[in-house]
């Protein structure tokens, strides 16, 4: 159930830049429904009133990691008809020495931009604070702007067979049913990748290379980011080549996987609705453009505007 609040509307003696308003750090968050109208009393004739539609909107959110549940997922490779031993797929012994520290980073179920209840608005030119205006901000997702969910594995077990065929071509066949290809690396999805700090343009997929040496040895996986693929020229879902080595995606893929945060802001996948006590009905706004100053600090400034289409 949103939640209704009213911000006291500044005093034109008060008022500072919207650069300062972005700046605070009050604590307050509204949980899904901004009510900025002006509250009636002495000296109203100070107080500016805004009674129109906003060129652009400009919410502060805060970056909030949503972890994997690290359910019982256990891989295990068939080497030539050679069952090895099951593992936990997300756990550290399936990787190598080097890695293992690194795991839990590219474990993430969700990555949730939520908002902080500050902001400002953009009318005739001039910034103003959202404590000025007289519109509703309201939300789909509670206090949620946009939640970038990634894929993590949930099939109890993870059956990878590698057949030799002929000297030197092994039918690789991936887990839950996918065709088996010939000399050709399946790549399988993983979890999110964060860290504090991190750029949200590099908040992404990850997936896992399953490496088979021969049935005499555990298999380990290789992690792999989705943005250092696509800087190798290998987004999903297209296949291709990884060090001379033939790879292919096998999970099914949706908008939002394809795309980083930053893309899905960039691309309108930030949606609110802005209403007015003159309109009938709510106007609906679509992120376009974001600004992340300082990535260390977990704020991030995203952007709307009206009538953009998904």
């Amino acid at each position: 159930m949103s939640i209704e609040r009213g911000i006291r509307a500044f005093s034109l003696n008060s008022v500072r830049n919207s650069e300062d308003v972005l700046a605070e750090r009050d604590g307050n968050i509204d949980l899904g429904y901004l009510d900025t109208s002006s509250h009636p009393g002495k000296n109203q004739d100070l107080f500016f009133k805004i009674a129109s539609l906003p060129d652009i909107i400009t919410l502060r959110a805060k970056v909030i990691p949503v972890p994997g549940e690290r359910t019982n997922v256990f891989f295990q490779a068939v080497v030539n008809g050679e069952y090895t031993k099951k593992t936990n797929y997300y756990g550290e012994e399936i990787l190598p020495v080097h890695s293992r520290g690194h795991v839990l980073f590219s474990q993430y179920q969700a990555i949730d931009l939520v908002f902080t209840g500050q902001g400002s608005f953009l009318m005739e030119g001039e910034n103003r604070p959202l404590s000025w205006a007289d519109f509703h901000v309201q939300m789909d997702q509670g206090y949620c702007l946009i939640r970038k969910k990634f894929i993590l594995q949930d099939r109890p077990l993870l059956l990878y067979r590698r057949t030799s065929i002929v000297s030197n071509k092994w039918l690789n066949t991936p887990p839950y049913g996918s065709a088996g290809k010939i000399n050709s690396h399946p790549l399988m999805a993983y979890g999110g990748y964060f860290k504090k700090g991190l750029p949200i343009d590099q908040i992404c997929q990850t997936f896992a290379v399953p490496v088979c040496k021969d049935s005499g040895r555990l298999p380990y996986l290789i992690i792999q980011g989705q943005s250092d693929l696509e800087k190798r020229r290998l987004p999903p879902p297209q296949e291709g080549l990884l060090d001379d080595i033939k790879h292919h995606y096998i999970d099914t893929f949706q908008k939002e996987t394809l795309l980083s945060l930053a893309g899905l802001v960039e691309t309108g996948e930030a949606k609110i609705l802005i209403s007015l006590k003159d309109l009938e009905e709510p106007v609906l706004y679509q992120s376009f453009h974001y600004t992340q100053s300082d990535p260390q600090s977990g704020f991030v400034d995203l952007s709307f505007k009206k009538g953009r289409t998904v």
